[in-house]
């Protein structure tokens, strides 16, 4: 899908978060110790992201209308978000999840810079997701 205007963009960052609290919340329900904690936190992180990326978009909804957005689409940060009774094939998928959200906020904050406010607050939830990859590689 095309993502051509603002609210394209903080819509998708919003069904990014979506998703990715619903499947860390189904890891945390399948795992137990330390791997239940970390995929609660970061299920917590996803929806702490989701009023982050809203108040955004209602802050600037003036801007939503104001420049159009081209060459960025949805389909490249796609992830297969399966769960499966394999632990490690799990992992790989949050890390790989992980990975492209946190490319998606810098190509986004880059599409976004006419928006100092909001290519600073997209920069920032890259860099959060760039973190929870350290994370999710320790457990291995």
């Amino acid at each position: 899908m095309e993502l051509g205007t603002f609210g394209a963009i903080l819509k998708f960052a919003n069904e990014l978060e979506s998703e990715s609290l619903d499947f860390y919340k189904r890891l945390s329900e399948t795992t137990q110790g330390e791997l239940k904690n970390l995929f609660s936190s970061l299920a917590e992180a996803s929806r702490k992201n989701q009023q982050i990326i809203e108040k955004t978009r209602r802050m600037n909804v003036a801007e939503m209308i104001l420049e159009t957005i081209t060459g960025f689409n949805s389909d490249t940060y796609a992830v297969d978000l399966q769960t499966s009774n394999d632990l490690k094939e799990c992992i790989n998928k949050a890390i790989n999840l992980e990975e492209k959200a946190a490319q998606f906020y810098k190509d986004a904050s880059n599409k976004l810079a006419f928006l100092p406010d909001v290519k600073r607050i997209l920069e920032k939830l890259g860099k959060d997701r760039e973190g929870r990859i350290q994370k999710l590689k320790g457990t291995f």
